[in-house]
Protein backbone atom coordinates (compact mmCIF):
# COMPACT_ATOMS: atom_id res chain seq x y z
CA UNK A 1 0.00 0.00 0.00
CA UNK A 2 1.07 3.34 -0.74
CA UNK A 3 2.32 5.70 1.92
CA UNK A 4 -0.40 8.92 1.66
CA UNK A 5 1.32 12.42 1.43
CA UNK A 6 2.30 14.25 3.94
CA UNK A 7 -0.60 16.47 2.71
CA UNK A 8 -2.89 14.02 3.26
CA UNK A 9 -1.75 12.63 6.37
CA UNK A 10 -2.40 15.98 7.60
CA UNK A 11 -6.01 16.23 6.40
CA UNK A 12 -6.41 13.20 8.18
CA UNK A 13 -5.79 14.60 11.49
CA UNK A 14 -7.40 17.50 11.12
CA UNK A 15 -10.29 16.11 10.09
CA UNK A 16 -9.97 13.66 13.33
CA UNK A 17 -9.87 16.78 15.59
CA UNK A 18 -12.50 18.66 13.87
CA UNK A 19 -14.78 15.56 14.53
CA UNK A 20 -13.76 15.23 17.84
CA UNK A 21 -14.32 18.77 18.73
CA UNK A 22 -17.69 18.35 17.13
CA UNK A 23 -18.77 15.40 18.62
CA UNK A 24 -17.84 16.64 22.21
CA UNK A 25 -18.95 20.24 21.45
CA UNK A 26 -21.57 20.57 19.01
CA UNK A 27 -23.21 17.66 18.29
CA UNK A 28 -26.29 17.41 20.74
CA UNK A 29 -27.96 14.09 19.53
CA UNK A 30 -28.47 11.74 22.93
CA UNK A 31 -27.65 9.33 20.41
CA UNK A 32 -24.46 10.03 20.06
CA UNK A 33 -23.12 8.89 22.97
CA UNK A 34 -19.23 7.61 24.14
CA UNK A 35 -18.00 8.25 20.25
CA UNK A 36 -14.37 8.18 20.10
CA UNK A 37 -12.70 8.98 16.54
CA UNK A 38 -9.75 6.08 16.46
CA UNK A 39 -8.47 7.00 12.61
CA UNK A 40 -9.63 8.90 9.26
CA UNK A 41 -8.62 7.74 6.01
CA UNK A 42 -9.12 10.57 3.28
CA UNK A 43 -8.90 9.23 -0.27
CA UNK A 44 -6.09 10.68 -2.59
CA UNK A 45 -8.45 12.95 -4.79
CA UNK A 46 -10.58 14.25 -1.34
CA UNK A 47 -13.60 13.50 -2.45
CA UNK A 48 -13.90 10.80 0.63
CA UNK A 49 -12.78 10.27 3.66
CA UNK A 50 -13.66 6.66 5.76
CA UNK A 51 -13.97 7.76 9.66
CA UNK A 52 -13.44 4.91 12.11
CA UNK A 53 -14.92 5.19 15.21
CA UNK A 54 -15.35 3.02 18.36
CA UNK A 55 -18.03 3.16 20.71
CA UNK A 56 -17.99 2.07 24.62
CA UNK A 57 -21.34 0.44 25.14
CA UNK A 58 -23.07 -3.01 23.93
CA UNK A 59 -24.88 -3.87 20.68
CA UNK A 60 -27.99 -1.72 21.16
CA UNK A 61 -25.85 1.44 21.90
CA UNK A 62 -23.68 0.54 18.73
CA UNK A 63 -26.42 0.77 16.59
CA UNK A 64 -28.23 3.97 18.17
CA UNK A 65 -24.72 5.34 17.82
CA UNK A 66 -24.20 4.64 14.39
CA UNK A 67 -27.84 6.04 13.91
CA UNK A 68 -26.80 9.33 15.16
CA UNK A 69 -23.83 9.98 12.98
CA UNK A 70 -25.87 9.41 10.08
CA UNK A 71 -28.08 11.94 11.09
CA UNK A 72 -25.56 14.32 11.38
CA UNK A 73 -23.20 13.58 8.86
CA UNK A 74 -24.41 16.97 6.56
CA UNK A 75 -23.90 18.81 9.36
CA UNK A 76 -20.43 17.21 10.02
CA UNK A 77 -19.53 17.48 6.43
CA UNK A 78 -20.13 21.28 6.23
CA UNK A 79 -18.07 21.80 9.45
CA UNK A 80 -15.44 20.05 8.04
CA UNK A 81 -15.25 22.36 4.79
CA UNK A 82 -15.63 25.65 6.49
CA UNK A 83 -12.80 24.67 8.84
CA UNK A 84 -10.50 23.18 6.12
CA UNK A 85 -11.19 25.88 3.41
CA UNK A 86 -11.10 23.17 0.79
CA UNK A 87 -13.27 23.36 -2.69
CA UNK A 88 -15.38 20.25 -1.77
CA UNK A 89 -15.48 18.85 1.82
CA UNK A 90 -14.72 14.74 1.37
CA UNK A 91 -17.49 12.90 1.69
CA UNK A 92 -17.96 11.49 5.45
CA UNK A 93 -18.38 7.22 5.40
CA UNK A 94 -18.39 6.32 9.08
CA UNK A 95 -16.53 2.44 9.93
CA UNK A 96 -17.15 1.03 13.25
CA UNK A 97 -13.86 0.60 14.50
CA UNK A 98 -13.68 -3.04 16.50
CA UNK A 99 -10.13 -3.24 17.78
CA UNK A 100 -11.29 -2.05 20.92
CA UNK A 101 -13.72 -4.90 21.51
CA UNK A 102 -11.25 -7.35 20.41
CA UNK A 103 -8.72 -5.84 22.91
CA UNK A 104 -11.38 -6.65 25.53
CA UNK A 105 -11.52 -10.35 24.30
CA UNK A 106 -7.92 -10.69 24.33
CA UNK A 107 -7.93 -9.56 28.28
CA UNK A 108 -11.08 -11.44 29.05
CA UNK A 109 -9.17 -14.68 27.85
CA UNK A 110 -5.90 -13.75 29.27
CA UNK A 111 -7.62 -13.18 32.88
CA UNK A 112 -9.43 -16.60 32.27
CA UNK A 113 -6.45 -18.52 31.52
CA UNK A 114 -4.54 -17.20 34.33
CA UNK A 115 -7.42 -17.46 37.05
CA UNK A 116 -8.07 -21.44 35.95
CA UNK A 117 -5.95 -23.55 38.26
CA UNK A 118 -2.86 -25.68 36.40
CA UNK A 119 -3.42 -28.91 35.72
CA UNK A 120 -1.05 -31.57 36.91
CA UNK A 121 1.48 -32.26 34.49
CA UNK A 122 2.10 -28.28 33.98
CA UNK A 123 2.72 -27.88 37.72
CA UNK A 124 5.76 -25.80 39.19
CA UNK A 125 6.49 -28.82 41.63
CA UNK A 126 6.97 -31.04 38.34
CA UNK A 127 9.45 -28.74 37.03
CA UNK A 128 10.78 -28.62 33.45
CA UNK A 129 11.70 -31.33 31.63
CA UNK A 130 15.24 -32.39 32.21
CA UNK A 131 16.78 -31.72 28.59
CA UNK A 132 19.88 -33.79 29.85
CA UNK A 133 18.21 -36.33 30.68
CA UNK A 134 17.97 -39.35 28.47
CA UNK A 135 15.27 -40.61 26.04
CA UNK A 136 13.44 -43.88 27.08
CA UNK A 137 14.72 -46.70 25.45
CA UNK A 138 18.48 -45.31 25.48
CA UNK A 139 20.82 -46.63 27.66
CA UNK A 140 22.39 -45.11 30.83
CA UNK A 141 25.99 -45.60 29.47
CA UNK A 142 26.30 -41.84 28.10
CA UNK A 143 28.00 -40.74 24.86
CA UNK A 144 30.30 -43.53 23.42
CA UNK A 145 34.28 -43.24 24.22
CA UNK A 146 36.02 -43.00 20.76
CA UNK A 147 39.27 -44.65 22.21
CA UNK A 148 37.17 -48.06 24.19
CA UNK A 149 36.90 -50.94 21.97
CA UNK A 150 34.01 -51.70 19.94
CA UNK A 151 32.19 -54.28 21.62
CA UNK A 152 30.32 -57.53 19.51
CA UNK A 153 30.08 -56.07 15.98
CA UNK A 154 31.75 -56.44 12.69
CA UNK A 155 32.57 -53.87 10.26
CA UNK A 156 31.03 -53.65 7.16
CA UNK A 157 32.83 -55.69 4.63
CA UNK A 158 31.89 -58.95 6.91
CA UNK A 159 35.31 -59.53 8.37
CA UNK A 160 36.29 -58.92 12.10
CA UNK A 161 38.76 -56.67 13.17
CA UNK A 162 39.35 -57.84 16.32
CA UNK A 163 36.53 -55.65 18.37
CA UNK A 164 38.39 -52.14 17.05
CA UNK A 165 36.87 -49.96 14.86
CA UNK A 166 39.17 -50.33 11.70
Amino acid sequence: MKKPSYRIERINETIKEILSELLLRAIKDPRVGMVTITAVRVSSDLSSAKIHYSVMGDEVERAETEKGLRSAKNFMRTAVANQLKLRSAPELIFVYDDSLDKSFAIEEALKKTKSEPARKDDSPEAGPPDIDSPKTGSSDAGPPDIDSPKTGSSDAGGSDTGGYIA
